[in-house]
């Protein structure tokens, strides 16, 4: 699969030359959350001739009013900064009321409703959305551009919110993400040597705990990734000393961890793609056994980007657990910054 990137200033750049000429009809497909840094794609194209806007917003039963707050205050500045364009918000719900996780299926039905003739070019802005939201939209995008001669694009921007300390809430079980099941628990894959490759995060054992027990069958090997370089050097470190007793249990080799750039979603896409690439050649060299990879996204978004790339380049399944909710552990939301976030990328397959 083919990508042209572009990252922080380049994305401005690109945005000038391509994305505001005046024969490009572009869909803007976003989310409304709490982080601010969601603002800044939007409001940056909101100068092109022909654009429409079209955003969710994701509805959990458990979010704190701080929360609530956060993101009325963001669509009211979308709602204002691009009142001249064509806008529209979406409500969709992310857990059904048997706890089922439905925000996938919610997502694309509604996204479908969007996808219609005339666009040049669609718009994904990962920043705010879920995973379980962004991964399957964008799997959609990618396979309407294709039949219909359409550019997709994606874009991804990481802002920290200073004085706040927000947890997620994930839910009690693990599935597979809408549209990334593939072949597993089939009975294709019934006896597969599978590579688990999670993505370690500082509040994700719990989940990573649950997608390991649902896993079956169990994994043969398992690869966690890790952020390295990253903003804090020592972060790298301090997850390992945090998941030590997980990493013992699971039996990892420590020389099986993956060290990705914590900014760059290519670097750990590259290295994910060289190990299923190379695994996957061995096994069918030496044995009639198949042999898959499942990836686990958690954490750091930008990396998490990197591993949908991976999972679409080679039509890899994707085991999660939904984020059922929010706490607010500690501290307030700053005032809106509309500053440029640091971390930019943009993304044309």
């Amino acid at each position: 699969m083919r990508k042209i990137t572009h990252t922080n200033n380049e994305v401005e750049q690109f945005f000038h030359h391509y994305m505001k000429k005046d024969d490009r009809k572009i869909l803007f497909i976003g989310t409304v959350g709490f982080n601010d840094a969601g603002n800044y794609f939007a409001t940056a194209l909101s100068s092109c001739k022909h654009i429409s806007y079209k955003f969710f917003i994701e509805q959990r039963a458990s979010i704190p009013p701080p929360i609530v707050a956060a993101g009325s205050r963001n669509r009211t500045f979308l709602a204002t900064a691009l009142e001249a364009n064509d806008l529209e918000f979406a409500e969709i719900s992310i857990v059904a009321d048997d706890e089922a996780t439905v925000a996938g299926r919610n997502a694309v039905r509604a996204s479908a409703l969007w996808l219609n003739g005339g666009y040049t070019d669609i718009v994904v802005d990962a920043t705010s959305m879920s995973r379980g939201v962004c991964f399957p939209i964008i799997k959609q995008v990618l396979q309407f551009a294709r039949d219909n001669g359409v550019e997709p694009h994606i874009l991804v921007a990481e802002r920290g919110l200073s004085g706040i300390e927000i947890q997620s809430m994930s839910g009690d079980v693990a599935c597979y993400m809408h549209g990334f099941q593939e072949t597993m628990e089939t009975d294709l894959l019934s006896e597969a040597l599978v590579l688990w490759i999670p993505q370690l995060a500082e509040n994700a054992d719990t989940s990573l705990r649950r997608i390991f027990s649902a896993l079956k069958p169990s994994p043969a090997e398992i690869c966690p990734v890790l952020p390295f370089p990253s903003s804090s050097p020592r972060r790298a470190d301090e997850l390992l000393v945090k998941f030590r007793g997980d990493l013992v249990g699971w039996d990892v080799n420590l020389l099986d961890m993956i060290y990705a750039h914590e900014s760059d979603p290519l670097d750990v896409c590259a290295t994910i793609s060289r190990l299923h690439k190379s695994r996957d050649s061995i096994f069918k060299a030496a044995t009639n056994i198949p042999a898959t990879t499942v990836l686990s996204p958690n954490g750091w978004r930008v990396g998490s980007i990197g591993m949908l790339l991976a999972s679409l380049e080679f039509n890899l399944p994707i085991m999660y657990t939904e984020n059922i909710g929010y706490t607010v552990k500690s501290g307030s939301f700053p005032a809106l910054n509309t500053d440029v976030p640091p971390c930019r990328w943009h993304i044309w397959l």
